[in-house]
């Protein structure tokens, strides 16, 4: 059985697009919506400026 909390899996990640995300977001929060792009940006400064992290753990 496959756990997305398992400790193995802390550097693996997939990108999604904006839809995917608010509705997990939705699901997993009972219903709280994700903040607008430009608050994501603030509290992640210098997220997303390069592209050096590994492709959801693919080799």
């Amino acid at each position: 059985m496959r756990f997305l909390d398992d400790y193995r899996n802390i550097d693996r990640y997939d990108n999604v697009d904006r839809a995917v995300a608010e509705r997990v977001a939705e699901a997993v929060t009972g219903g709280e919506k994700l903040p607008d792009e430009s608050l994501i940006r603030a509290m992640f400064p210098g997220a997303g400026d390069s592209d050096d992290r590994p492709n959801s753990g693919k080799q």
